[in-house]
């Protein structure tokens, strides 16, 4: 923990304060001393009018649905008990800079405001790289910061920054200061702006977890996404760009244009849903990804955003899955009098480029690159109804796991070379073409992806 100290520089004092001795100050955590008398700190805080309005902020948090929504409650809350004219909040981004989200001077609030910002980055990074809150109280006599060009040019006085807390991660600061006037700001502003960000930041990360897992969940089985949420640089990888070696998957419904054309339009889309909801679960179940669902076609991926040591074994038993779980169904539809399914897959491993793709508006996790065209050519052009086609690079991957029969070099469209495919053979196919018991794909071992 880092000490408190207060320094004084001509008419200028700078406190700075670490944000652990603050939070003790304010009532949010105790040293062991204090555990004796806990019920004498909180009486006098519950008579503090600063604290009330903490605690009412708090309340509005439990219904905030949106960072909009808890940043300007905050600036809201520091106005009202603060003698600031300015405020702005700036959150780390995937990229690890930080960014302004919303800005207000006196009545006026801006979101991602553009242009020359009156927010000090002298005091910001300051408080962010010492983990410190900071006050100062004119930083134009200020020998801490009256060198920096961003004070003069923007006539700061009284200051006061403090990162954004929540346990030990930092992901913000809250900045806020007045160009008129000077020490007007004490040491008990600080601690309360400290109180209030810290409220603020774990607002904030319970609305970004909760998004983050909503749109997790559409393309990640269950265990997947919770790895991903206790990883914090798998998070901000996912929302970019980078290689990855990858098995890619596309299964596909045979006949099923001839199909739609004699069915009514909610038949048909009950269909897909039955479709979409068993191909879903044959890839989350092999811990892969769901890039998409093309008509009645979808695409997942095996080894992104969590590395898998056996994504091609894992990528050719999803396909298994999606035939025997069509299989399964067609007995129901069969019952009712409905026309049974075929599908077909096409499985191809190798380097993909793999992240957010799209724009501010709309952007999906999904891999690009040649080894998803040649998986998407062998379904359409190489397997049959029934069939699982593979790729060269996932023959190598799976070596002897699989009963394979080459079916030599085929000429794909849009590429320029012919590519080897194998067709994957179930272990009673395999049973008739060779001699010994056979039962199925042989074990390998398998990380688990818990």
């Amino acid at each position: 923990m880092q000490a408190e100290r207060v320094a004084s520089s001509g008419t200028a004092g700078t406190i700075v304060r670490s944000i652990e001795r603050a939070a003790v100050n304010f009532g949010l955590s105790y040293e062991p001393a204090e555990f004796d008398d806990k019920h004498r700190v909180l009486d006098a805080a519950y008579a503090n009018r600063d604290f009330r309005a903490l605690v009412r902020f708090a309340r509005e948090l439990i219904r905030a649905e949106t960072v909009a929504a808890v940043l300007t409650g905050a600036l809201d809350v520091a106005f009202g008990t603060l003698p600031i004219h300015r405020g702005a909040i700036l959150l780390r981004q995937p990229t690890g800079e930080l960014a302004c989200e919303v800005a207000r001077v006196r009545d006026r609030v801006e979101y991602r405001p553009e242009g020359e910002s009156f927010v000090s980055t002298t005091i910001v990074d300051r408080a962010m790289n010492d983990r410190v809150a900071i006050v100062t109280q004119n930083a134009l006599d200020d020998e801490r910061f009256s060198s920096a060009e961003s004070i003069w040019r923007r006539g700061t006085r009284s200051a006061i920054c403090v990162p954004l807390w929540s346990g030990e991660r930092i992901t913000g600061v809250m900045y806020v200061d007045s160009p008129l006037w000077a020490r007007s700001i004490n040491e008990r502003d600080v601690d309360f702006l400290v109180a209030l960000a810290n409220i603020a930041a774990v607002a904030v990360e319970r609305i970004r977890e909760h998004h983050a897992r909503t749109r997790l969940q559409r393309y990640h089985a269950p265990a997947i996404v919770e790895q991903v949420l206790r990883d914090e640089t798998a998070i901000s990888a996912m929302q970019r760009l980078c290689k990855a070696e990858v098995t890619v998957l596309f299964a596909d419904l045979v006949g099923f244009t001839a199909i739609a054309e004699s069915a009514a339009p909610e038949e048909v889309a009950e269909l897909l849903a039955g479709f979409c909801t068993r191909t879903a679960e044959a890839v989350f179940a092999e811990g892969g990804t769901l890039d998409k669902f093309l008509g009645d076609c979808v695409m997942a991926f095996f080894g992104a955003p969590i590395e898998l040591p056996n994504h091609a074994v894992q990528g050719v038993q999803a396909a298994f899955r999606i035939l025997d779980a069509i299989e399964l169904w067609n007995r129901e539809r069969v019952r009712l009098g409905l026309p049974a399914l075929r599908v077909r897959v096409g499985v191809n491993s190798g380097p993909v480029v793999v992240g957010e793709v799209g724009n501010e508006r709309r952007a999906d996790y999904s891999v690009i690159g040649n080894t998803v065209n040649v998986a998407a050519r062998l379904e359409q052009s190489v397997a049959g109804a029934g069939e699982i086609v593979v790729g060269e690079g996932t023959r190598q991957l799976l070596g002897d796991v699989f009963d394979l029969e080459p079916l030599g070099e085929v000429e794909l469209r849009g590429l320029e070379r012919p590519i080897a495919a194998h067709r994957v053979r179930r272990a009673t196919e395999a049973a008739a073409t060779r001699p010994g018991p056979v039962d199925g794909p042989r074990d390998v071992p398998r990380r688990s992806s818990k």
